[in-house]
């Protein structure tokens, strides 16, 4: 099993994604404390750092100096050991067990990407249905796979001038059908709504077709036809929706 890629909350902004041994430097360094929110994809939401790494406890204070008489003998007084400064004292937590719905605006679950983040992510959760997609991580990885299809097309146009083969363009399709496929079952996770949203139309169309084909019925292809776009016209709603600020059915 890979090793899970950290976020941690930082003021009101989500800084990610970063490896075990970084967040354990920054909590070593005193840089991140217990109580930061740090969240994986491998977790429901976000979750204080000392759930998850061992936190570096505070030195405790200097031995305080015995007092000696002016002839060197030792008194049977000590002097009163400090108390623990008020930056020392322990301050009571009020992070409880539910995080808040948003952090910094982002819904917890569902890290927002940027470009080359939302590739790296995508092609890392190659056959990866389960969990969540947010908005830019879905729309960034749409764009990667629409501009290389067309600089892979006009490499082809290119190579065959005369349009009897393909090279580039069925390669790169191929490269990006299941992680473009996986993104977009979790982004429609995302908005609470299962990913057979995708896979249901062709299912629905496929039995609709056979039996246009074997009844010569046209009005059954024309059932199908209207059963997929109208699938696919939701599905392209669906995500371009928010995601939920919060736990749903899906994680």
């Amino acid at each position: 099993m890979t090793e899970p890629e950290w976020h941690y909350i930082v003021g009101d902004r989500s800084v990610g994604p970063v490896s075990n041994t970084e967040i354990e430097e920054l909590l070593r360094t005193d840089t991140l404390t217990g109580e930061t929110l740090v969240w994986n994809d491998r977790l429901p939401d976000w979750q204080p750092a000392h759930k998850w790494f061992e936190v570096r406890k505070p030195a405790p204070p200097p031995v305080p100096p015995v007092r000696t008489s002016t002839a060197g003998a030792m008194s049977t007084t000590k002097e009163k050991e400090p108390g623990p400064s008020p930056a020392a004292a322990p301050v009571a937590s009020t992070h409880t067990n539910t995080a808040p719905a948003t952090v910094g605006g982002l819904y917890h679950g569902a890290p927002a990407r940027d470009f080359g983040e939302a590739i790296k992510i995508c092609f890392s959760k190659y056959f990866t249905f389960s969990g969540r997609a947010s908005r830019s991580e879905y729309w960034w990885f749409a764009l990667f796979v629409a501009l290389g299809s067309f600089v892979s097309g006009i490499i082809d146009a290119a190579m065959f001038p005369y349009g009897d083969a393909a090279l580039f363009a069925p390669l790169f399709g191929l490269a990006t059908f299941f992680p473009l496929y996986a993104v977009s079952w979790r982004r429609l996770h995302d908005t609470d709504h299962t990913g057979w949203w995708i896979g249901g139309p062709w299912l629905a169309a496929l039995p609709l077709g056979l039996i246009a084909g074997g009844l010569n019925a046209p009005l059954f292809w024309g059932i199908a036809v209207l059963v997929w776009f109208g699938c696919a016209i939701a599905v392209f709603i669906f995500t371009l929706k928010k995601g939920d600020s919060g736990p749903n059915r899906f994680g």
